[in-house]
């Protein structure tokens, strides 16, 4: 039956083991989540994964954002679709966004930090480099996946050493790349 293809094809992919695995988080706010280059390729249907996640009870940040409030505070959560495949919108991620509230952003990838900082995002979080897969000492990652290659592999970015980065001020946007 079509409702078994559409399970098997589920399970091959790991998105049914993913659900369980998400919903078994306990989130006061809510859980978002975001896109990276895999969920634009391996016959992953974008769409229609939203879709799935939404039916499941987290809420995709395609190029969007949340406003939570909690004991009188307010972020912004921001989520832009994967920079890699080329589908992110960060301007349209932004829009309403007050320039005055706490600003998070998920990003897959690093590579749009500067983009970021220009915009004013108090804290990006983003991934996509691996640590770089591979570190040697005194070297670093030789390959990370991203446009910035083993200057932005992974770890904590503000500042002075955001900057050496970015080109430009950082302001208080900082960023922190997970392996």
């Amino acid at each position: 039956s079509s409702a078994a293809c559409t399970q098997r094809r589920s399970e091959a992919r790991g998105i049914a083991s993913f659900l369980e695995l998400a919903q078994s988080f306990k989130a006061h706010d809510g859980s978002y989540a975001i896109f990276g280059n895999s969920e634009h390729k391996n016959g992953v249907r974008p769409h229609q994964f939203a879709v799935t996640l939404e039916e499941n009870g987290i809420i995709p940040l395609l190029n969007s954002h949340a406003i939570l409030t909690r004991g009188g505070e307010t972020i912004a959560l921001v989520g832009v679709d994967d920079p890699v495949s080329d589908k992110d919108c960060m301007a349209q991620a932004l829009n309403g966004v007050s320039q005055d509230i706490c600003t998070f952003l998920l990003m897959h990838s690093p590579d749009s930090i500067a983009e970021a900082v220009f915009r004013g995002v108090d804290l990006v979080l983003s991934g996509h480099t691996h640590g770089g897969q591979v570190s040697l000492p005194l070297i670093g990652a030789p390959y990370t996946h991203s446009l910035l290659r083993r200057r932005m592999s992974n770890g904590y970015y503000a500042g002075k050493k955001l900057r050496r980065v970015v080109g430009i001020r950082p302001g208080r946007t900082q960023l922190y790349v997970t392996r």
